[in-house]
This record gives structure tokens, C-alpha cells and sequence, in this order.
């Protein structure tokens, strides 16, 4: 347990105390606030996104070399990975994880993704 042994008003805090008292050094000054967690910590859209990149991070190490190969040449000129532009194709939904085929835009061959733990 914290010990006080300055006043507040004549030292800057700043920090939380017991996850639940948020202190802040402002231009102001000091001030304390009741911590209310944040918002929409885990809104439908979040949890969305995080579903999809779990799927890319499931799928990714599953793709043979001539596949990377595909997504290595289509970043080349946009200075990004071969994951780099594997995640932005599957967070956009020009591919989904499962539909992973001959020319990376959602082919005939279906690969298995194990169900997202949240």
C-alpha cells in the first residue's frame, strides 16, 4: 500500500492508484478522477477487426512458398512485406482467411481456420 507523505496539492502526481483513482499532470495542474475503464473496449467493430487479423496470423504460416512468392511481388512497389500486404488484403475483405486460392483473391481451394477464441 501507497504511504502519502507529501500533500497532492504541493507535488505533481501523476498515475493510477488501485486501478481505480487516475491522477494527471495537466498545465492546470494536478487532477484525480474516478478510472471508468474505457469505452467501447470491446465493440462488435473491434472485436471484428481483431477476429480478422487473427485469421490472417492463423493462415498465414499455412501458405506455400509460390503464394508468399505472389504476395511479395504484388508489395514490391508499395513498399510494404509480403505479411504486410497478405493482412491488409484480408483486414480490407478482398480476401477472407478461408479463401486462400490459385490467384490470392478468393479461389476454388479452402483452407481450415480454427475457430477465433473470442
Amino acid at each position: 500500500m501507497a504511504k502519502v507523505t507529501l500533500p497532492l496539492l504541493g507535488v505533481s502526481a501523476s498515475g493510477m492508484l488501485a486501478k481505480q483513482l487516475m491522477y494527471r499532470t495537466r498545465p492546470e495542474g494536478t487532477t484525480a478522477s474516478v478510472w471508468k475503464g474505457k469505452r467501447d473496449a470491446k465493440s462488435e467493430a473491434q472485436l471484428a477487426r481483431r477476429r480478422k487479423f487473427w485469421e490472417a496470423r492463423e493462415v498465414w504460416p499455412s501458405l506455400d512458398a509460390d503464394k508468399r512468392a505472389e504476395f511479395a511481388a504484388a508489395a514490391a512497389d508499395k513498399h510494404l512485406t509480403a505479411w504486410n500486404q497478405f493482412v491488409k488484403l484480408v483486414l480490407s475483405g478482398e480476401i477472407t482467411g478461408v479463401e486462400i486460392g490459385e490467384s490470392m483473391v478468393g479461389g476454388a481451394d479452402m483452407l481450415w481456420v480454427p475457430p477465433c477464441p473470442w
